[in-house]
């Protein structure tokens, strides 16, 4: 079946039920539409594989989607229209279609629990002339924003096309609220974007145009798990199983990466589980931890593994340094994201078509079945907690000038006060709402531009089980090491890197034999090696003094009405000081100077990083 996280999808209905001629007509916000994805298209041009649009018979509402996938057996139909409603979706919608589901989901909510529960990860929207809905997963990994006017409520999984079309303008209109968690974090980290007008809907809500009027409420919530830790074990590895089975579904080639960690190392085991014909690959020197485990965790489930080495190129042997290219990694990070994450973290995808049938399995999202930011802090003081949450919402407050920073924090507080009065789970539920919903929701638009970017430990099924689990079940990864255990008892024992399983850090712990404790010590990163480089981190005086060459040279650029020039003088001043926040304050330069907008890919600027030798 395959994630298809690119389609580009937009609903919007009419508030006034007023014949045609008494309202403003819809073909306006038609061509609107036609005119914000020319120049919001995340894919090249020439890529587009289909666009559809469907207007209700009363010309009361509108839906349009776009997408860059060719007709394959691993694709899904995700566009069912007739003459009454129109219902379809982004990603992977696991169930079947019934019959005026469209209907039923714009009339009531009678369908909203068929939805909520499904398997996959989608954003889900429907249309008619009683108006519109969408809905969103638990986590809302796959992100749906609404926006509205006088005369109509638009939803959509672009915030930025929701903001062209709803103002009928050219150019976007920056929200720059929204872009100050950018400079902060490097995701949003309220319910805002960067563009004005457009607010992202909730985790397992619904938005629905009704009587007029947006209504948003929170989608029914699944049954309880029993309490009984093995049989929670086996619920979530049999819906992995099942998501695992349906997201190869007639594909020809199945890759998956794997390393020394715990999330890729569970997808395998799904996959193997789930009788997936599959191959391995993982990305590092050869030296290093990840490759040598990701390796044996191949061997060990008898699949074939490669190691793809970092700059490496066919008929050359030594690697000496990598080359990057801000602009133009900005451009495809920015363009395909849309300003919610940062080139610091989000690699570049090609300007291919796309390949339907070869998905890419990952490991991303697996710190939800192990507390997320909660992971590894059930020991830790209430007052630590505290900190590492501001630490999380605002690590550099010195960058932003005042009136900005305070603001933000106004923004922010919930946050900060939720850790006080319930720590830990403000740590989960701060990283599902925020980390998955908002970054890595965007930063997965990236890897899925060439190929189905399949992220099963995210599938909405299973995570509405876990969302279920207190976080003192999931923070010491109980609960995921006996998921593991269930799929394949080989891997929950064998080794990882640079970390054990949490509950038995200090010692045995009665999950797994104690005997074999000291066989399991991690294999450990080895520092100012080659092994453990990271050029984000260690950039070096040239791409440093590209930064400050690009983003002081003009002090009414305005990334200044956020940032303190004098402290981003001071800050830029230095070479590799600070990596991920000058990144971030790059990213935000980038997207309010409207460089991404442009078609095509800027002229290359190239920058030379040396590597370490050993």
């Amino acid at each position: 079946m395959g994630e298809a996280i690119l389609r580009t999808v937009l609903a919007v209905a009419a508030k006034s039920s007023a014949p045609e001629r008494d309202r403003p007509p819809i073909s306006a916000v038609d061509d609107a539409a036609d005119r914000a994805f020319a120049t919001l298209c995340p894919w090249h041009r020439d890529f587009t594989e289909f666009e559809h649009t469907w207007v209700s018979p009363q010309r009361r509402a509108l839906a349009r989607m776009w997408s860059n996938e060719p007709t394959h057996p691993a694709t899904q139909v995700a566009w069912h229209a007739d003459r009454r409603a129109v219902l379809c979706w982004t990603g992977t919608f696991g169930s079947a279609v019934p019959p005026d589901l469209a209907h039923d989901l714009t009339t009531g909510t009678r369908r909203d629990a068929y939805v909520a529960d499904a398997t996959g990860l989608f954003a889900f929207f429907a249309a008619s002339d009683d108006g519109a809905a969408a809905l969103t997963n638990v986590h809302r990994a796959a992100s749906v924003y609404w926006a509205e006017d006088a005369d109509f409520v638009y939803l959509g999984s672009s915030a930025a096309l929701l903001n062209l079309v709803s103002t009928r303008a050219t150019t976007p209109s920056y929200y720059l609220p929204g872009l100050t968690s950018m400079v902060c974090a490097g995701h949003p980290t309220t319910e805002e974007s960067p563009f004005v007008g457009s607010h992202v809907l909730g985790a397992g809500e619904v938005a629905r145009l009704r009587a007029g009027s947006l209504r948003r409420s929170q989608l029914p919530s699944t049954d309880a798990p029993a309490d009984d830790p093995a049989a929670v074990a086996k619920l979530i590895a049999d819906r992995l199983i099942a998501a695992c089975a349906a997201e190869a579904a007639g594909a020809e080639q199945v890759t998956a990466s794997v390393t020394g960690g715990k999330d890729s190392r569970l997808v395998v085991a799904a996959m193997h589980a789930a009788g997936v014909d599959f191959s391995t690959s993982t990305s590092g020197f050869p030296e290093h931890p990840d490759v040598r485990i990701g390796r044996e965790v191949a061997r060990l489930l008898g699949v074939r593994h490669e190691n793809n080495v970092p700059g490496a190129r066919p008929g050359h042997q030594a690697v000496t340094s990598l080359s990057v290219d801000p602009p133009r990694r900005a451009w495809g990070v920015l363009r395909r994201c849309e300003g919610m994450t940062t080139p610091f973290h989000a690699r570049v995808g090609r300007e291919v078509p796309f390949r339907p049938g070869v998905p890419a399995f990952n490991g991303v999202g697996g710190e939800l079945l192990r507390g997320g930011l909660a992971r590894g802090w059930g020991r830790a003081r209430a007052q630590t907690i505290i900190t590492v949450m501001n630490r999380w919402l605002m690590p550099d407050p010195y960058i932003l000038r005042e009136d900005v920073r305070r603001e933000y924090e106004a923004a922010t507080n919930m946050w900060r006060e939720r850790a006080r009065t319930a720590p830990m789970q403000a740590l989960a539920d701060y990283h599902r709402l925020y980390r998955v919903g908002r970054w890595t929701a965007a930063a997965r638009n990236n890897p899925g531009m060439e190929r189905a970017a399949v992220s099963v430990l995210m599938d909405n099924a299973m995570i509405r089980v876990v969302a279920q689990l207190p976080v003192s079940e999931l923070h010491d990864e109980r609960v995921v090491a006996r998921v593991l255990g269930h799929l394949n008892p080989k891997l929950q024992r064998f080794v990882f890197c640079n970390e054990r399983w949490d509950f038995e850090q200090t010692g045995p712990a009665g999950l797994l034999p104690a005997e074999q404790w000291a066989d399991r010590a991690p294999l450990p990163l080895v520092a100012q090696r080659r092994s453990g480089f990271s050029w984000r981190l260690s950039y070096g005086p040239h791409l440093s003094a590209y930064f400050r060459r690009t983003m002081l040279a003009d002090r009414s650029h305005p990334l200044f009405d956020i940032v303190d020039w004098d402290a981003a003088n001071t800050l830029l001043a230095a070479d590799s000081e600070r990596a991920k926040l000058v990144w971030n304050m790059y990213s935000v330069y980038y997207l309010l100077g409207n460089e991404w907008l442009r078609p095509t890919p800027p002229d290359p600027e190239p920058v030379s990083i040396p590597l370490p030798t050993a």
